[in-house]
């Protein structure tokens, strides 16, 4: 049994700088017996050992296109710590061998030479089992959010969100700017599960700032709450805002194309949902149907609840909690939003 390592720039053979080499039989390499049975005892593999590429083309047909981007993203990602360009360049052309956009595309990202096209006999094979974006479950059940608050938060809205959050199967946690003692509008001390500086909204599935007298400033003063936001809408992650948090994500942080709400309507923009009065907060569907409802003369209550009901029918899901909570749960269901342009948001 072989035990010695070598070491070197390289640990496997054959390779381009020659070492560490296999020794040959005269050098008292291993061979094998030629045993005589009905032919000579080779070692040889199948031919199904000569197709190293075709898993790797079902595997990237399948993919959906944002999922084929990330793919791109990582191989440029790794790609580009290694030094050796002919490594690179030889690399560009086994990925060639299983998909020519592929490899175009990672050449581009790292300034490389496009590899020369190959042609392929076997068709063209995909299953959707592969994509995790095809295969993706609408729920928000086992889903992590984070409730991110400041002293002064509102013990209303922390209740209300923590409530159906967790009726709908989903793990809340509390991030706030000390462990211990934040202090709610109320007066009440409330304890973090997590800090601005211990976390960071790559841990939760979607995030909801609170609002409160004077919370605003207060985010305004911690760049880590600013990194919290940009991050996961970098992220492409459900994002809540209600209230003061609305005016502070729209001065401090750039999100490009995404719209705020200015009153009691819940806004969903690129899957951030916000609303200024949380407590008289409505439905879009209810604001449609009012509208509805005035066009056709009827009274504004009427059409509201006209407007909610059909919101309310054509959602997969029914959930506890207002307006808000309810559009803040649809949203965070459906994982990831992906239309964003996060390309110049600093993160």
């Amino acid at each position: 049994m072989r035990q010695k390592i070598n070491t070197g720039k390289v640990n496997y053979f054959p390779n381009r700088m020659g070492c560490p080499m296999t020794a040959k039989i005269s050098e008292g390499g291993f061979v094998s017996y030629a045993e005589k049975l009905e032919g000579m005892k080779t070692r040889i593999r199948s031919t199904k050992f000569k197709d190293v590429y075709s898993q790797a083309r079902l595997f990237w047909n399948s993919l959906t296109p944002i999922e084929q981007s990330h793919l791109v993203d990582a191989a440029i990602f790794e790609f580009s710590h290694v030094d050796d360009q002919n490594v690179i360049i030889a690399m560009l052309e086994r990925y060639a061998h299983v998909n020519h956009d592929l490899a175009s595309r990672i050449a581009i990202g790292l300034g490389e030479t496009i590899p020369k096209k190959i042609s392929f006999d076997e068709p063209i094979k995909s299953s959707p089992a592969v994509s995790m974006e095809l295969t993706k479950v609408t729920s928000i059940a086992t889903r992590k959010i984070g409730l991110l608050i400041m002293d002064g938060f509102a013990d209303a809205q922390l209740a209300e969100l923590r409530t159906a959050l967790k009726s709908a199967g989903a793990t809340t946690c509390i991030v706030g700017l000390k462990k211990h003692g934040n202090k709610s509008e109320g007066g009440v001390h409330t304890a973090a599960d997590f800090t601005y500086f211990n976390s960071s909204s790559i841990m939760f599935d979607a995030i909801v700032l609170l609002s409160g007298s004077g919370v605003d400033e207060l985010y305004a003063q911690h760049g880590k709450v600013s990194q919290f936001v940009t991050e996961a809408f970098k992220h492409c992650k459900t994002i809540g805002l209600i209230g003061e948090a609305v005016r502070f994500v729209k001065k401090t942080c750039s999100l490009a194309k995404v719209d705020d709400s200015t009153g009691s309507q819940v806004l969903n923009s690129l899957a951030v949902i916000s609303v200024i009065d949380f407590h008289n907060a409505t439905s879009e569907a209810a604001q449609k149907g009012a509208a509805v409802g005035t066009a056709l003369g009827i009274p504004s209550p009427v059409g509201e609840v006209a407007g909610t009901i059909i919101g309310t029918a054509t959602s997969a899901l029914t959930q506890t909690g207002g307006p808000f909570t309810s559009a803040f749960i649809h949203s965070a269901s459906q994982h990831r939003f992906w239309d964003r342009d996060i390309d110049f948001v600093a993160a």
